[in-house]
């Protein structure tokens, strides 16, 4: 009877300890939340605290987290006892079941070359125009400095923000873009455009001089004199008018702001080096577009800031405290964000703060009411994720076991 109740509760106790082991998916389960926010949170403070640095003209430093790895171990406490006593034999047993985390996280800091050679780029209007397939007037009025003719805010001598003379018509294009695209009379889409990729030649079945890592991507078509021509097709953002438009006299009113050709529908969106508009107008010894407000463009030309100018500027809406001027530790200057972007100042730890960081004694933060502020905000981190990503060469300077 004895070794009966003896293995009963044996299997018992091993019955529990398997139960006990099968807590890793549960614990993986409930650890990844807590890990997603967190790195949000970085992510968000990170990206503050160098604005406020840029305010102050301090070098920002752009660490990034390489990995996170971390290791679950589940300890195991059993016990068992029988008694044998005159009235009969009796058996206890007892399990404790517990886990222990070891989470280890390395940051690493960017090839410096590599990636302030990527944040002094400026974002190409392919880059730009994906970004703006989602919510495009916000992003164009971060990114961009000119659409055609019509120009964003500027930074002179002293990053003082000056309002270009068709500043007033370039807000009026964004927020027609805004109103058109709820209505569904504008959209952006990306299709196809074929750009010109060789000279032309005689025949088809003589393409030596065109690699034939390219051959695959190219479609080839004859031209006026009965040559052949290679294109490469690459995929180019557009914003298109539909047929309704043309009794909207919002949407005219937008052709008009970006002088558009009344004849088309839909406008690849380019870099302004390389918009046929351009291209003819130069070739024509012509006046550029950019600087001709009777100029009828073809596409949508972009001259856009680099992430380093879009940083600088986002920096401007920094409040700082006015004995911080009064000390010569920075100077006061202009919003050059148009009212996007709103970076309070206080001395007292701030309640109600979507995201905050100390600096130079005071906690500078975003109010977690201010969602325009908050969407900029994220707009940023996402700019910077699409436009510089992960830069090769990091090298991890940082390892942290977390206890």
């Amino acid at each position: 009877m004895t070794n009966h109740r003896l293995r009963g509760v044996a299997l018992g106790l091993f019955a529990l300890i398997i139960t006990g082991c099968q807590l890793g998916p549960s614990v993986l389960y409930s650890g990844y939340p807590e890990y997603s926010q967190t790195i949000r949170d970085i992510e968000d403070e990170h990206m503050l605290m160098n604005l406020v640095r840029l305010r102050y003209l301090e070098t920002p430093v752009f660490l990034q987290i390489s990995s996170i790895t971390s290791s679950y171990s589940v300890n195991v406490d059993a016990s068992a006892s029988i008694d044998d006593i005159s009235e009969g034999a009796t058996s206890s047993g007892g399990v404790g079941t517990g886990y222990s985390e070891t989470p280890t996280i390395t940051y690493s800091l960017p090839e410096t070359r590599e990636f302030f050679g990527r944040v002094l780029a400026p974002l190409s209007a392919s880059q730009l125009g994906v970004l703006s397939l989602s919510g495009p007037a916000g992003f164009l009025r971060i990114g961009v400095k000119k659409i055609n003719r019509l120009a964003n805010l500027n930074m002179y001598t002293g990053w003082q923000a000056k309002k270009p003379a068709t500043y007033a018509e370039f807000e009026e294009a964004l927020a027609l873009i805004e109103e058109l695209e709820k209505e569904g009379t504008i959209d952006f889409a990306i299709a196809v455009a074929f750009i010109k990729a060789s000279s032309p030649f005689d025949r088809l079945d003589d393409t030596r001089a065109i690699p034939e890592a390219q051959q695959a991507n190219m479609e080839f078509y004859k031209n006026e004199n009965g040559k052949w021509v290679a294109y490469v097709g690459k995929k180019v953002p557009h914003l298109r008018f539909s047929s309704t438009s043309d009794q909207s006299p919002k949407a005219q009113r937008l052709r008009e702001l970006l002088g558009l050709s009344e004849q088309q529908y839909s406008f690849p969106i380019v870099d302004g080096d390389f918009a046929s508009t351009e291209k003819k107008r130069i070739a024509g010894n012509q006046v550029a577009a950019a600087l001709d407000p009777a100029a009828k463009w073809e596409q949508v030309s972009l001259q856009n800031r680099s992430m380093g100018e879009i940083l600088m500027y986002a920096s401007k809406s920094v409040q700082i405290p006015e004995e911080h001027v009064e000390a010569g530790l920075t100077i006061n200057e202009s919003d050059a964000m148009g009212g996007l972007l709103t970076i309070q100042s206080s001395k007292t730890t701030p309640k109600s703060a979507a995201v905050r960081v100390q600096h130079k004694g005071y906690w500078y933060y975003i109010r977690d009411n201010d969602l325009q502020s908050k969407l900029t905000l994220m707009r940023l981190n996402v700019m910077l994720s699409a436009t510089v990503g992960t830069v090769p060469g990091s090298q991890p300077v940082l390892s942290l076991p977390v206890r």
